[in-house]
């Protein structure tokens, strides 16, 4: 079911509310299932708005002080 409903699936992994419009945003930043699940592993309080400016981030190759510094 999940897999039919990808705004379902990230709404359950992150434990809130996900729109179309954010769904339509990550997807956009080059958002996956893959991301998602590598961001939550990262930081397992990530929220679905941070994991969004972290794929945004990504795609333009820049790197904010914040995200090195959970790597670390």
């Amino acid at each position: 079911m999940n897999a039919v409903n990808p705004i379902e699936a990230l709404s359950v992994y992150f434990l809130e509310t996900v729109d179309v419009h954010n769904f339509w945003e990550w997807r956009a930043a080059g958002g996956t299932g893959e991301k998602a699940i590598q961001y939550k592993r990262d930081q397992p309080l990530f929220t679905f708005i941070q994991a969004i400016e972290r794929a945004e981030d990504e795609s333009q190759n820049y790197v904010s002080g914040y995200y090195s510094q959970i790597k670390t």
